[in-house]
């Protein structure tokens, strides 16, 4: 439920699981088939320096250094995505955390959380997949 379907696609910093993307997502407006080296070319332009790339109308792209902090960040920025899709449906303006409380959420959650909590969030949906079909492992 990302938010890349609205004509403006960027996740607002309303809420705590926002906060850890602080201008950490790029946006690439140009939907195009990701089937040509070009087009994998463009979308890493796209990237740049962010971790996160949403590809309006078609998903995300992320890109980080373990399955596990990929997993948790996609995770977190579906959650992200849906409350603020879901503020956003009440017709009321969205409370915009101030910028310093940003910076200091943004830089302990890549400091300290994400290479801890990752590990530990990725594990235990494993754990939680293979009780429920332990044919998954095979």
């Amino acid at each position: 439920m990302h938010s890349g379907m609205l004509k403006d696609a960027r996740l607002l910093m309303v809420h705590q699981n926002s906060l850890r993307f602080y201008r950490n997502v790029a946006y690439d407006v140009d939907y195009s088939l990701p089937d040509s080296v070009q087009e994998g070319g463009r979308l890493a332009a796209c990237l740049a320096d962010k971790q996160l790339l949403v590809m309006c109308n078609h998903g995300l792209l992320v890109a980080m250094p373990t399955i596990a902090q990929a997993f948790d960040h996609l995770y977190y920025y579906e959650k992200a995505s849906q409350f603020q899709v879901l503020a956003m449906s009440c017709s009321r303006e969205l409370k915009v955390v101030a910028d310093d409380v940003c910076e200091s959420v943004y830089k302990d959650s890549q400091e300290r959380l994400l290479p801890t909590y990752a590990d530990m969030h990725f594990s235990a949906w494993k754990r939680v997949l293979m009780k429920r079909y332990p044919d998954l492992a095979e």
